[in-house]
């Protein structure tokens, strides 16, 4: 059933007007279209003609799903679409360059969503399985996967107290043979979640993970070379591109507990340089680069898990508040909508087995 009405009837009730926006925060978050299914540690993926995949997760009582829906704008409504061949949560997922969404999981197992017809249909295997990975589409086309099989699925959670994190190791998935081709191991060991970002020129930017340093990989020579090393080890940051082509990497956990520090990488010049901080430290957070060029960093956890956000604007180096979100999720997942809003989907709201939430909710930055 439609309930676009309502939909823009709430969103008028909770923005503020733009005198008060531009005292207060930077846009607002309002409710949205539940999904037809609780889950939390599920994917999200924007298709090519602006709807919303969301796939897998873990549903109420730690039961891991196989089910994928479809947010459609046009109808703004979520429809269930075909199921995954096999149940999955942690994954990872990417669009591809045909338009496709390629899944993989900690098994090693992937399949290939096709928006055409709505159907999943497995593709060929990775080498390993991976606890603790990135997903990045490559300029080629091509997928890299790079991680570890010795870390946590999360920051919550502790690997043995016997277990030593290993090199992150690396492969490459073909969309074309549906083949994935083991590539150079990287020379640095990270145990806790890092970012992988793709640069402009087509390398891609590592970093983090429990430790300071960072790497490139060259996908055209297969090979890893050093970097500036960041000036706090994190782990569980996050990290975008900015329009401009250099990285900002925020927040996290380091040595001496959860981050709020910025750090900005330049890939002209191979070095980091310290930006103003966040007002509050941030782990497991969320970011956006906004269709504007600011970044919106919301949700994670200090203490508690946060409901607030903040976004940051490269051009002038300033944090500003954004609205409180509607309810604090963790393992929640959160995309960039064709019409410029952010959709946050799911997520635990407690640590019960009941604690999973359907429900979703969207971003609407300011636009004076």
């Amino acid at each position: 059933m439609r309930r676009t009405l309502l939909s823009l009837l709430t969103l008028l009730l909770l923005m503020p007007s733009a005198a008060q926006a531009s005292h207060t925060s930077s846009g607002t978050w309002f409710p949205f279209e539940p999904m037809g299914s609780p889950r939390a540690f599920h994917s999200s993926t924007l298709l090519a003609d602006g709807a919303v995949l969301v796939a897998g997760g873990q549903s109420s009582f730690y039961r891991t799903l196989d089910t994928a829906e479809i947010y459609d704008p046009e109808t703004d409504d979520w429809t269930p679409t075909g199921s995954m061949s096999s149940a999955r949560a942690f994954h990872g997922a990417v669009r591809l360059q045909d338009g496709r969404v390629l899944v993989h999981d900690d098994a090693g197992a992937a399949e290939l969503y096709d928006p055409e017809d709505g159907a999943w249909t497995p593709t060929g295997s990775l080498h390993e399985g991976r606890t603790t990975s990135t997903t990045t589409l490559l300029s080629d086309g091509r997928v890299l996967v790079v991680g570890t099989s010795s870390g946590p699925l999360d920051l919550g959670e502790e690997p043995p107290a016997d277990s030593e994190p290993g090199p992150a190791t690396a492969e490459t998935y073909d969309p074309q043979t549906g083949v994935w081709t083991p590539a150079a191991t990287s020379a640095v060991a990270r145990d806790l979640v890092f970012t992988a970002t793709l640069l402009r020129d087509g390398r891609v930017l590592v970093a983090g993970g429990g430790t300071r340093a960072a790497e490139i990989y060259d996908p055209q020579t297969d090979t890893w070379m050093p970097t500036a090393d960041l000036s706090d080890a994190r782990g569980g940051h996050v990290a975008v591109r900015l329009d401009d082509g250099r990285v900002l990497v925020a927040g996290g956990a380091g040595d001496s507990g959860n981050l709020a520090t910025v750090e900005i990488y330049d890939p002209e010049t191979g070095r980091w340089q310290s930006a103003p901080s966040m007002r509050s430290p941030r782990l497991n957070g969320k970011a956006v680069l906004l269709d504007d060029g600011r970044v919106l960093v919301a949700a994670g956890e200090h203490g508690s898990r946060l409901t607030t956000g903040e976004i940051y604007d490269p051009g002038s180096g300033i944090w500003t508040p954004a609205g409180p979100m509607t309810a604090a999720r963790w393992g929640e997942a959160f995309t960039l909508m064709e019409d410029t809003r952010v959709l946050a989907t799911g997520g635990l709201q407690g640590l019960g087995p009941d604690d999973v939430l359907a429900s979703t909710e969207v971003f609407a930055r300011n636009t004076t």
